[in-house]
């Protein structure tokens, strides 16, 4: 009886067995590649969703403190103040469809409309609002208001005047009530 004879069976399941133990041990296949891919991009997405719910907490917040101020400014003058409730979608987010305050200022047949327009608009800014004016005839646009204007030197609301596109103005009571005089 020969101990050591040679088995043919034994040599190629001795072959694969090494080969599927360097294929193990190489760094990635290529479905654990795609598998990792696929977990980095819904981790990416998840942030990226995350982000603008956050964006959107903030834009809700800055706008009912700036209405409250400009509520305050005409307290006691006879304009009435009348806060609604709108919807809006986030522009490159249209998943993200969020409720925000508009804002309504009337006396006699005049109105100024105080209107967000959404988040992450033109000029970098990170939300905006659209001032107009109106009455029983028409409405006129007269300013924007910029949330972090990427073109602004400073870090609070900027005015971006109709008149004037490229003229960055600090929002505050003295600006803006020059720009809604035609309220008066």
């Amino acid at each position: 009886m020969l101990v050591n004879a040679f088995n043919p069976a034994r040599v190629y399941s001795v072959k694969i067995s090494i080969a599927c133990k360097k294929y193990r041990s190489s760094p990635m296949s290529a479905k654990d590649d795609f598998f990792k891919k696929m977990r980095e991009n819904v981790e990416e997405e998840r942030a990226a969703v995350d982000a603008v719910k956050d964006d959107i907490t903030v834009f809700q917040r800055e706008i009912a403190f700036l209405f409250e101020n400009i509520e305050l400014w005409f307290r006691d003058s006879g304009v009435r103040c009348e806060r609604k409730e709108i919807f809006l979608t986030a522009g490159n987010a249209p998943h993200a469809r969020y409720q925000i305050q508009e804002l309504c200022l009337t006396h006699g047949n005049k109105s100024l409309y105080i209107v967000p327009q959404g988040l992450y608009y033109f000029g970098g800014a990170k939300g905006c609002i659209l001032v107009s004016i109106g009455n029983d005839r028409s409405d006129k646009k007269l300013f924007e208001l910029r949330m972090q204007d990427s073109r602004a030197n400073f870090e609070n609301w900027a005015i971006i005047d109709h008149q004037k596109p490229h003229h960055v103005t600090p929002f505050n009571e003295e600006n803006f009530f020059k720009l809604i005089y035609d309220f008066s």
